[in-house]
């Protein structure tokens, strides 16, 4: 796993705040767990473009934008919450369409 992606990743998923999220969503600067990365998946590759710590290889832009923006910057600028972890997957996806596509 390349060290310089490691140095960025944050320590909790954007959206559920779950430990050791090992995703991430280029288009928003944001890391995710494993569940909320599959929701981020289903949103669609026109709103968001995602990729795997351990599997992708990653550009010097994608390391930078990840960096620059990260968890908590992007939570202030969305004015997002972290959601409870039992919210069903339809439930997610309705959620992660409304704040981020249409900036709710």
């Amino acid at each position: 796993m390349d060290s310089a992606v490691m140095s960025a990743v944050a320590q909790y998923c954007a959206d559920c705040k779950a430990s050791r999220p090992r995703y991430a969503n280029i288009t928003l600067g944001i890391w995710l767990c494993n569940h909320c990365y599959g929701i981020h998946r289903n949103v669609g590759a026109h709103v968001t473009r995602t990729k795997c710590v351990g599997l992708d290889s990653w550009s010097t832009q994608e390391l930078h934008r990840m960096k620059s923006i990260g968890n908590e910057r992007a939570a202030s600028y969305w004015e997002g919450i972290f959601l409870p972890q039992n919210l069903s997957p339809p439930c997610l996806l309705t959620y992660f369409v409304l704040q981020y596509q249409l900036g709710s």
